[in-house]
């Protein structure tokens, strides 16, 4: 026995664009340029994250490419083989099905990666 619609489209679909739409090489561009010659990255809080102490914010992964200096590709193959390298990336907190860093826990991996003759990097708590 075949379902019959309660109800009929009269009116064709139509696409609702988002607010705000940047393109991860448009973000990427805007931080590095941000960010350049000592600037400080500005961000807002993330809702259903947990809160950070000031002067601290989240990074997604586009934000962490610009900080590490490192491709997002790079990043998501570090993590994927982590016993492959003595200097391990942070592990990120994942939520929303993205992955998150704290600033200070990537600038902190970031001191200890290009400090000469620096501890294992390992070592880099979140």
């Amino acid at each position: 026995m075949a379902r019959t619609p309660t109800y009929t489209r009269t009116e064709p679909y139509t696409r609702i664009e988002p607010v705000g739409v940047e393109s991860n090489d448009e973000r990427h561009a805007r931080l590095v340029a941000e960010l350049e010659d000592g600037g400080t990255a500005h961000g807002g809080m993330v809702l259903g994250m947990p809160p950070l102490p000031a002067g601290d914010m989240w990074v997604d992964a586009v934000g962490a490419s610009v900080i590490t200096k490192q491709s997002v590709a790079t990043i998501r193959t570090r993590l994927a083989r982590r016993e492959r390298y003595t200097r391990e990336f942070p592990a990120p907190l994942v939520r929303f099905n993205l992955q998150w860093w704290k600033l200070s826990v990537l600038t902190a991996w970031m001191a200890a990666v290009t400090t000469p003759n620096a501890d294992d990097a390992s070592t880099v708590t979140s």
